[in-house]
């Protein structure tokens, strides 16, 4: 099979695979096993190559299944223990409008996202935000909105991973390429509040915000949760959970340990501390068992579709039709 041949079955699979997904027609982990496999059978390997390409991409996934497992049964741990319901109480005392809520997404994103991982951005700021958009009426859908474009101009940090692919694939510091790119990152953030303002203003005229005469210490009572909610709450642990999450993030952010050994030994901990009992254990885990299964369905299924893209000859094929079309030392660069 010809070099333009592999090439064309690479960005054909590409294409395929995110017209399936956004279709919607199929849970995710389905077409990114099959769709992959399908044309890995089209290359006709024998079955050692094929093992070893799909084994090399679920490898680079264990590390990022593990942290979303005990990232999830962490967050669980402390929302059933009613942390996330003070915090946020306490926060919407100085953010009664929605144009502050929005406005404070950005902000925690900003900082959130300021060891350059999405993942943690993602698993700090959602849990406690969504809570408050619901309670608020206003679309899930903002919130992902705003966190994920100002992450995106946050990645731009020398330590982020596109700006450290970027310095690698040129030779030069990422330092330099923050320092050329300083300009173009104050302006995306700014654009980030100015998107932040627009959204408040679309939520506002659809009827978002606290209804009338409702205060904000009222949208985190107890009075609209179940008895068996009312049972898991750890009132008398709240500083504790609130010093443990502070220190998962100082850890994970100034220690160097791996995020999913922070969150591993997190978990451990304030389950432990919040439920000591093991029949209580044994009964949050399995409701947070569906949420896991999600996820890392997903993580593993696509790592059969970066096992096959990556190890196969698709990849370096690509490449080279793609090199073959740029001109100059650009060619240099694509990786």
């Amino acid at each position: 099979m010809s070099v333009t041949m592999y090439a064309v079955l690479g960005f054909s699979m590409m294409l395929i695979l995110t017209v399936v997904l956004v279709s919607g027609k199929f849970t995710p982990s389905i077409p990114m096993i099959a769709i992959p496999m399908i044309f890995a059978v089209i290359m006709r390997p024998n079955f050692k190559d094929l093992s070893l390409w799909v084994t090399d991409g679920l490898k680079g996934q264990v590390s990022n299944a593990a942290m979303f497992t005990f990232a999830i049964i962490f967050f669980g741990v402390m929302m059933d223990a009613g942390v996330f319901d003070r915090i946020v109480g306490k926060m919407m005392l100085g953010a009664k409008s929605v144009t502050a809520v929005c406005i404070l997404t950005v902000l925690a994103t900003m900082i959130g996202h300021s060891d350059g991982s999405g993942a943690t951005t993602y698993l700090i700021v959602i849990p406690p935000f969504l809570m408050i958009y619901k309670k608020l009426n206003m679309r899930p859908l903002i919130l992902m909105c705003l966190v994920s474009i100002t992450a995106g101009v946050m990645n731009c940090l020398p330590w982020g991973g596109p700006c450290g692919r970027l310095a690698a694939g040129f030779g030069i510091s990422a330092t330099d390429i923050l320092i050329a790119e300083l300009p173009g990152m104050i302006i995306g953030l700014i654009c980030c509040f100015l998107i932040a303002l627009y959204y408040a203003w679309k939520e506002k005229k659809r009827g978002a915000g606290l209804k009338e005469g409702v205060q904000p210490s009222q949208l985190f009572s107890e009075a609209d949760k179940s008895e068996a909610e009312k049972a898991l709450l750890r009132p008398n642990l709240f500083g504790f959970n609130v010093i443990l999450i502070v220190a998962v993030i100082i850890i994970m952010f100034a220690s160097g340990l791996p995020t999913f050994l922070c969150f591993m030994a997190a978990a451990a901990l304030g389950l432990v501390v919040n439920y000591p009992d093991a029949k209580l254990q044994n009964e949050r885990l399995k409701s947070y068992a569906p949420t896991v299964l999600t996820m890392v369905s997903v993580l593993f299924a696509s790592g059969v579709f970066t096992g096959v893209l990556n190890n196969s000859p698709m990849k370096d094929s690509m490449v080279e039709v793609v090199s073959g079309i740029l001109s100059g030392s650009t060619t240099a660069h694509v990786t």
